[in-house]
């Protein structure tokens, strides 16, 4: 599954998709065509094997009850508000900002939903084995131990996140990490062609490369990829040698 923001600043990493879906569906996973990051779409998924997110994410919110939490395509406009109140109420939504009475009220530029770790336990569902890659701001940093916990409770097998501010160097990356794992080489193809490798082996084949730590930008740190839970292994049968 696939939930990534639409914005223009997310538009590098449509390739990075469209070759992980070719990569995933060459190796018999079924990939669904919704891919923005929607409350709807969130809501919907069922029961996940791969989740590969895409999104701004931090520790924010109205003043007084920030916390982590992962930024949506949806915005908070009147018409939306009547099926997000209960969400809002429970915690499981929050607005990613303050929000003023002028934009209560339909005007101005309204701040965005913001799933949070009780949206993961009321919503989402893990298959036994999964993973799910996170490219988003803290995703593997300390302040997201909440929402972490809260995945894992949920039964996902293990999860990629990056300790620091995620940028779009960290494509490179995820691309590799999938297509080398489903053993298609449609990535940065070599040749002869690599076989399908475990996780574990692309893993350390990423960090011999370089590619295991994302430069930062504009002066910023860079931000290690970090990885929780050791339930995933592979995507598909795998052989000896990683080229």
């Amino acid at each position: 599954h696939w939930a990534a923001r639409t914005e223009t600043e997310f538009a590098a990493g449509i390739p990075v998709m469209r070759t992980m879906a070719q990569a995933l569906k060459a190796g018999g996973w079924t990939v669904p065509s919704q891919r923005a990051l929607t409350i709807a779409a969130l809501k919907n998924l069922g029961e996940v094997g791969f989740l590969y997110l895409n999104s701004h994410s931090a520790v924010w919110g109205p003043s007084g009850r920030e916390q982590f939490s992962v930024m949506l395509d949806d915005e908070a406009t009147l018409a939306s508000e009547l099926a997000t109140h209960g969400d809002l109420d429970d915690g499981s939504l929050m607005y990613h900002r303050d929000r003023t009475l002028w934009q209560t009220l339909g005007r101005g530029h309204p701040p965005r939903y913001a799933a949070t770790a009780k949206f993961v336990t009321k919503y989402l569902r893990f298959s036994p084995g999964s993973l799910m890659i996170m490219l988003s701001c803290h995703s593997g940093s300390a302040e997201a131990a909440g929402f972490q916990a809260a995945l894992a409770a949920q039964g996902l097998g293990t999860l990629v996140g990056w300790d620091g501010n995620s940028n779009p160097h960290a494509y490179r990356a995820v691309g590799l990490l999938v297509d080398r794992m489903a053993g298609v080489n449609r990535f940065e193809p070599v040749t002869p062609g690599n076989r399908a490798f475990n996780f574990a082996d692309v893993c350390q084949y990423l960090d011999r490369n370089g590619l295991t730590v994302t430069p930062g930008v504009n002066g910023g740190a860079a931000a290690p990829m970090v990885r929780f839970g050791s339930g995933f292994t592979k995507l598909a049968p795998v052989v000896s040698a990683l080229q």
